[in-house]
């Protein structure tokens, strides 16, 4: 027979079946089981329980129908793409849970999102992480890792920190679900002087329900530590309220270059502090114009002196005076600095620190002089802003040791103080300093007249006469204003900040005695003032009673204390009462397996980076 004749006749192929893509299949499990709760929590009531349930019962489900049909589901179900998509969907839930305030009342989301708030209701975005279509993508991602684990098994030491991980992961979702069904939160208010307490008030949402629940011990509060910042002064961020006008957004410490983030994606940082702010001259040496200037330190400040109005300047206490010109300058004809009448009588001269006896025959002391007088009235004090003679005001003490301020601009007038009627002049063109010092800058040397002594002495950068430090000298110079600091006393304090803003940054200077502030592109506004309120921490000092045996501890904000199965953290406290403390009290089971789990992850992934290839290679 021939080999034609043996070759049997040819048959139709069978049909080919249809599988799903690997794509599609992740599409249909995603979308289907998130679409499913959709609806399904429409009839379901809400709450950890049902989330719970679902996510455990969706998981057993899809594991077992996996393991049975294998084939495409399985390898699709145990696949890293699936587990990406799972994790994506989780984090944009996530955010939105963030971003939508969670656990509100109903008219809360009508007032807040209009008409967007039945879209936020009915998905149930108001409750995400209790609902039904979040724990669909909780299953989802329970049934990979089992899958996953099941197609490599069984247990190598090449794949060990691999389980490690799956197991990691499945004990943290666990212990979640454990903390959703069975944690319990409460309230346990304390008092300084009162019984121990022993029962927990529990709350749901932050509102009591009226249950009480033995904590277990008898906690007493002992004493209460309040800590407040010791800066008084902090940049702050206020953001509009439509009820309250404005509310406190932000409070920032006064640290310089320390880079702070806002909301909306500002930012500023803090370039410099002036303790006590002034604007501080500084000559600047010019080419073809100008006038010529000179710099020196008289009594630790420093000024500037340039012909005309600064041209001249004097001691604190009277007894030194500098003047300046490119040209020696004239020594004015001599008469007294401070003049005292008493009921428009006849000016009497008196010195710093000099007492003097009026026609009245009443002692009068001068103790000190302010060229440009202002009051601080957050200091309670005294000071001058410059000195230029602007507000010329002398500080005296009379028989009794009372002590008033008399004015230059306001003559006749003290306030109203008992005594007598002072009047009170200044002669700035006066000279009845000890020493004068008349510079040259065009002879470059300085003419010292003590008494009726005169001496020429070469002027030089750094050098000192008389107290006097020179500093440069300009045959032709600018003034220019910068801010500076007068001293390291929180007196008059700004801050310079580097303000980053819609991509735009610049520098602003925010004083707070003039309570300025840089408004924001959303309406918010950056200021800088006093906060002296503010508080850093505050603690509870306890004594906790368990049957005879009796402890102290210390409870302050992210520093709980353990009380038999419970956690006492410190969450709130009265300023107007300073004998009360409130603690929160909290039950969760779920705790260690969530730290159990995070230490599987945690062996797991060191494992797999630094054992297994170790392993390979010497089996290599």
């Amino acid at each position: 027979m021939s080999e034609a004749a043996r070759t049997e006749p040819a048959t139709a192929p069978a049909p080919k079946k249809v599988a799903l893509s690997d794509a599609r299949l992740i599409a249909l499990l995603v979308g289907g089981l998130m679409a499913a709760g959709a609806v399904v929590q429409a009839f379901v009531p809400p709450g950890p329980l049902a989330a719970v349930l679902t996510a455990s019962a969706l998981s057993v489900a899809l594991v077992g129908a996996a393991i049975a049909l294998r084939g495409r589901l399985l390898a699709t179900l145990g696949g890293f793409r699936l587990a990406a998509v799972v994790l994506l969907a989780l984090a944009v839930a996530s955010a939105l849970g963030t971003f939508i305030l969670q656990d509100r009342p109903a008219a809360f989301y009508r007032t807040k999102y209009g008409a967007a708030a039945g879209l936020v209701l009915g998905l149930r975005l108001d409750d995400i992480f209790h609902s039904l279509w979040f724990a669909g993508l909780i299953a989802l991602l329970v049934a990979g890792l089992v899958t996953s684990a099941w197609l490599r098994l069984p247990v190598t030491r090449r794949n060990v920190g691999f389980f490690a991980v799956h197991l990691g992961t499945v004990l943290i979702l666990a212990g979640a679900g454990l903390s959703a069904l069975f944690a319990t939160k409460g309230r346990v208010d304390l008092r300084i002087g009162a019984e121990p307490a022993s029962l927990v008030a529990v709350t749901r949402g932050g509102a009591p329900t009226g249950e009480k629940i033995p904590l277990g011990a008898a906690v007493k509060l002992d004493r209460f530590d309040v800590e407040r910042y010791r800066e008084n002064f902090r940049v702050v961020l206020y953001e509009p309220e439509r009820e309250a006008g404005w509310k406190l957004a932000g409070s920032y410490s006064t640290e310089t270059g320390l880079e702070q983030k806002l909301a909306g994606g500002a930012s500023f940082r803090l370039e410099k502090l002036f303790p006590d702010f002034v604007l501080a001259e500084r000559a600047a040496e010019t080419d073809g114009s100008g006038a010529p200037a000179l710099g020196l330190t008289l009594d630790g400040k420093q000024s500037w002196l340039m012909p005309g109005e600064k041209a001249r300047v004097d001691s604190a206490d009277g007894k030194t005076a500098v003047l300046f010109g490119w040209q020696r300058p004239e020594l004015p004809a001599a008469g007294p600095l401070h003049t005292l009448a008493v009921d428009g009588g006849e000016p009497r001269p008196i010195k710093l620190g000099e007492e003097l006896t009026l026609a009245d025959g009443s002692q009068v002391k001068a103790l000190r002089f302010l060229p440009h007088f202002t009051y601080d009235i957050a200091k309670k004090e005294a000071r001058s802003l410059s000195d230029r003679p602007m507000n010329p005001a002398l500080e005296i003490e009379v028989a009794g040791g009372s002590k008033r301020w008399l004015f230059a601009h306001m003559p006749g007038h003290d306030h109203g103080k008992a005594g007598p009627k002072l009047s009170y002049v200044y002669s700035p063109g006066g000279l009845s300093a000890e020493t004068i010092l008349a510079v040259s800058g065009a002879e470059g040397n300085v003419l010292v007249r003590r008494g009726e002594e005169d001496e020429i002495v070469p002027l030089a950068e750094a050098s000192e006469i008389a107290g006097v430090r020179f500093g440069k000298l300009y045959a032709q110079a600018r003034l220019e204003r910068e801010p500076a600091t007068a001293s390291e006393e929180m007196k008059n304090p700004a801050v310079l900040l580097q303000v980053t803003d819609q991509g735009k940054s610049g520098s602003t200077l925010l004083i707070a005695s003039k309570q300025d502030g840089v408004r924001l592109s959303n309406g918010s506004v950056l200021t800088f003032e006093a906060r002296g309120d503010e508080v850093k921490a505050f603690r509870s000092y306890l004594s906790i009673l368990d049957g005879q045996a009796r402890r102290e501890e210390v409870v302050a904000v992210n520093a709980p204390v353990r009380v038999g199965d419970w956690m006492l953290y410190q969450v709130n406290y009265d300023p107007n009462d300073p004998k009360y403390s409130g603690l929160e009290a909290v039950r969760d089971p779920g705790v260690t397996w969530v730290f159990a789990g995070f230490g599987f992850m945690f062996l797991g992934v060191v494992y797999m980076i630094y054992v297994a290839p170790r392993l390979r290679r010497r089996e290599a």
